[in-house]
């Protein structure tokens, strides 16, 4: 899959496009076939997505979608409300 790179929040990317290694598996490809913007990790070489949605000049992600950034849980708690990716990279920043 060929990703757009329109922003990088945390690390570094090389060109305008990623590609990323994704098989069609029985619950289909690991990524979607989407013009929508979304916000992809890279762990240890295992590759996590959500939709990003704004509101309010935020962008927010599904913490059931993407589980956690630079090995930070997304929600702490464990919730399923959409969570603001800066709060996120924030508790990344300071390793909490």
């Amino acid at each position: 899959m060929e990703v757009k790179v329109d922003r990088v929040y945390l690390g570094k990317v090389d060109g305008e496009t990623r590609q990323f290694n994704s098989r069609t598996g029985e619950w289909g490809p690991s990524f979607p076939a989407t013009g929508e913007q979304i916000v992809v990790s890279e762990e240890a070489g295992k590759v996590s997505w959500s939709p990003a949605s704004e509101r309010d000049g935020k962008v927010f992600i599904d913490p059931k979608r993407l589980r956690s950034i630079g090995g930070i849980p997304t929600s702490p708690k464990g919730d399923s409300q959409p969570v603001a990716l800066d709060v996120v990279l924030a508790r990344v920043s300071t390793g909490h």
